[in-house]
């Protein structure tokens, strides 16, 4: 009965309710994954890699599984009463390493909100807070509004972690798995809070490496500040900031700079959610100090450049010049191989604006990258096509099985969407474009490719039409149904590529005929 009632005291979400200023960070990433893949945006794919949800111009389209946020695909989770620390959550179903069990959600408010219930909580004897920081200038407050993620309680040998994920632009903050996890085991994670007042939480965990309380002392500044509002007992679960703090530092050697290759995918990962300068200013000392160029390079595929394109944002935002000259410094010695890392960052059009900036020492290094970068070869190829680049022409080769669906109308309907004329004719087993205008010719072989798949789903259905028709004349058995390699719906692939499609109507029946006269 206690349970039902401090379930009934907040009100259930499915997804955040922002009460503050909602801006996005930074602009969304489209992975190079491909349907041919075993696993459609799985492990390999950048954006993933990157935590980077794949929004809805994935090139995967409906069969992208680095969609988990948006469609919502949590674990099998129940509140249950425990023995010593209220209520709790446990898995229903064998969940392994790394799975996706649900997003964190109540209502995000700023800081001065999020000081102001605080105290307001903590005056009126709040047992539990549920306080959990988004980024450094917004916090959820899953206190009256949230999800049963509200439930999850800490552990100083959890199974369980936060993750921050943009999606959409937006950051967002889920619980993933650290290991496996049994039917009917508890849910838990490290809370890493700060402690603002004197009494220390006593920790209920009973892990064998069990700290005694929990989260740790606030700097004491922090104290001082909620100290005088008459405070003596507040928290604040920014366990998500404290992480993202951990992981950057485990990925830096004894020498100060990046340690490997996976720790610089590590790296990538944890730098592109800093959003407060002293953080910005760790991540450009740990590059400075990265002397292999191997492991530059990799940070660079990494979307490393798209990194420090948000890091300039911030930091004119901030108006922080030495850290907006710092960052391109950083850009000065990055290995860039190609004038497309440049354009796909976004880095040219910010170049571009800070050519003007007012201080004297910003357009030089501006001045100094655009000389070093405007020498950089535009590479066209895509996939093993061939390309001339003079007349930007490329050969594009397609499946065995589409190639009698490319047909001239049907690859020209694709430039209506796009920044650019395409001329084409089919030679062989490959398609070639001729190109006029700035269209980005990975973006039109994607295009093609998933207008071919969807020529061959409306096949399918005509010959699966024809089939039924059969059986309903002359056949006692039902027809085979017809499968394909790999189907698509049309549904999913209208929105994305304009595609106008003949409406398929089956013919009547002779018997249906017959008794509609």
């Amino acid at each position: 009965r206690n349970m039902a009632t401090g379930l009934a005291n907040f009100e259930e979400i499915l997804a955040n309710i922002f009460l503050c200023k909602r801006s996005p960070k930074g602009d969304r990433l489209l992975c190079e994954c491909s349907l041919s893949d075993a696993v459609p945006c799985g492990e390999d794919c950048l954006n993933r890699q990157l935590f980077y949800e794949c929004s809805s111009d994935c090139p995967c389209g409906s069969k992208c599984t680095n969609r988990q946020f948006a469609k919502r695909r949590y674990g099998k989770l129940e509140v249950f009463q425990t023995e010593k620390k209220g209520r709790g959550l446990r898995s229903l179903e064998f969940l392994p390493a790394g799975a996706f069990l649900m997003e964190y959600c109540g209502e995000v408010i700023d800081i001065d909100e999020f000081d102001e219930r605080a105290i307001a909580y903590s005056q009126n004897n709040h047992e539990h807070f549920y306080f959990m920081s988004l980024d450094s200038k917004t916090v959820i407050d899953a206190t009256r509004k949230g999800n049963i993620s509200r439930y999850i309680n800490h552990s100083c040998n959890p199974n369980a972690e936060t993750q921050k994920w943009f999606v959409g632009g937006f950051t967002r903050v889920g619980f993933f798995t650290t290991r496996e996890v049994q039917p009917g085991e508890e849910i838990s994670f490290d809370y890493k809070f700060e402690r603002y007042g004197q009494q220390a939480q006593v920790c209920y965990c009973e892990a064998p490496n069990c700290r005694g309380t929990i989260g740790t002392v606030a700097p004491e500044s922090v104290r001082r500040r909620f100290s005088s509002s008459g405070g003596t007992k507040r928290t604040r679960a920014n366990g998500a900031e404290v992480a993202l703090r951990d992981k950057l530092e485990s990925t830096v050697s004894d020498t100060g700079g990046l340690a490997s290759p996976n720790q610089a995918l590590v790296f990538a990962r944890t730098a592109i959610h800093m959003d407060q300068a002293d953080d910005i200013y760790r991540v450009l000392a740990i590059l400075r100090a990265t002397t292999d160029a191997a492991l530059l390079s990799t940070f660079v595929q990494k979307a490393g450049l798209h990194i420090l394109q948000v890091f300039l944002l911030e930091a004119r935002t901030l108006g922080d010049v030495t850290l907006i000259k710092e960052i391109l410094r950083i850009l000065a010695t990055l290995p860039v191989r190609s004038r497309n890392a440049v354009v796909n960052a976004k880095l040219d059009g910010l170049m571009e604006a800070f050519k003007t900036h007012e201080d004297e020492t910003v357009r030089a290094e501006v001045a100094a990258l655009e000389q070093a970068w405007v020498g950089l070869p535009e590479i066209l190829v895509i996939s093993s096509s061939t390309t001339d680049h003079e007349a930007r022409t490329y050969t594009h080769p397609i499946p065995r099985d589409l190639r009698h669906l490319a047909t001239r109308s049907r690859i020209q309907e694709i430039e209506r969407t796009l920044r650019a004329r395409i001329d084409y004719e089919q030679s062989g087993d490959s398609v070639v474009c001729v190109v006029h205008g700035d269209g980005d010719l990975r973006t039109i072989a994607r295009r093609i490719d998933l207008a071919l798949e969807d020529a061959r789903e409306a096949e399918r259905k005509k010959q699966q039409q024809i089939a039924q028709r059969r059986y309903s004349n002359t056949s006692s058995q039902p027809p085979t149904p017809i499968t394909p390699a790999l189907s698509r719906s049309t549904s999913e692939l209208r929105d994305p590529f304009s595609v106008t499609r003949p409406s398929h109507t089956p013919s009547p029946t002779p018997a249906a005929a017959a008794a509609a006269a």
